[in-house]
């Protein structure tokens, strides 16, 4: 890979994360430890990759199952369906953004180039029948990977790119003991910010509104505590 890519301090924690497939182990481990027989709504978390995401960013609304995620009642199973349907709507929302910056400095052959794994890529016809769709770990991984080349002058923050990278290495590792109402609130006050350096306002705005509902009652969370930088 590039030179640039060693003296990257976020590198490492990028290079550390488990692919997402360790999803499907980690929603089981969570349903069996609530003692609880999956609802229909948890089907979706048998890994998100499997999940038809471009549905959710065009749609303009909630998938099914994620109002329930968001009621007053939420719940570890509602609060991880939360968490997969903004990492698809992150994921879809930045898509085209990443790969037109990956084309201007490699080329239409970028994800060969980057050797990104191919963990982090949804096969074409998968999600999008014309092309392929890069994850949310492997967006965070191209953003670290060729962060010196183009993606500073972007999300200038490198501290908000650590703290989601964390949180996908916590799902992907099956940590799920930290997916409470304040990690999620912070995971989707982040990806909002994330959006919002790529100019996806809108995608942002969604996510800013499902943080706003998933907060605890009397929390107090600012919409505009995650400005872009």
């Amino acid at each position: 890979m590039r030179s640039s890519k060693h003296n990257n301090p976020t590198t490492a924690a990028a290079a550390a994360a488990p692919a997402p497939a360790a999803a499907t182990a980690a929603t089981t481990a969570a349903a069996a430890t609530q003692q609880q027989q999956p609802s229909s709504s948890l089907q979706g978390l048998k890994g998100f990759r499997g999940m038809n995401s471009m549905s959710f960013a065009s749609s303009g609304g909630d998938p099914e199952g994620l109002d329930s995620g968001l009621s007053e009642g939420l719940d570890g199973e509602g609060l991880l369906l939360v968490f997969i349907e903004a990492c698809r709507l992150c994921c879809c929302a930045l898509q085209q953004h990443i790969e037109s910056c990956m084309q201007s400095l490699l080329g239409s052959d970028f994800l060969s180039i980057s050797k990104l794994p191919e963990a982090n890529i949804w096969p074409q016809g998968r999600v999008d029948g014309e092309k392929e769709v890069i994850d949310l770990e492997g967006i965070l991984h191209l953003v670290t990977a060729y962060w010196n080349e183009v993606f500073e002058q972007i999300v200038r923050d490198p501290q908000l790119l650590q703290r989601l990278q964390r949180t996908v290495i916590c799902w992907a590792s099956q940590d799920l003991s930290r997916f409470d109402r304040a990690y999620i609130c912070e995971f989707l006050g982040d990806a909002a910010a994330f959006c919002r350096a790529f100019g996806v306002e809108e995608a942002a705005a969604q996510l800013e509104e499902m943080r706003c509902r998933v907060s605890p009652p009397g929390g107090g969370i600012d919409v505009f505590s995650n400005p872009k930088p």
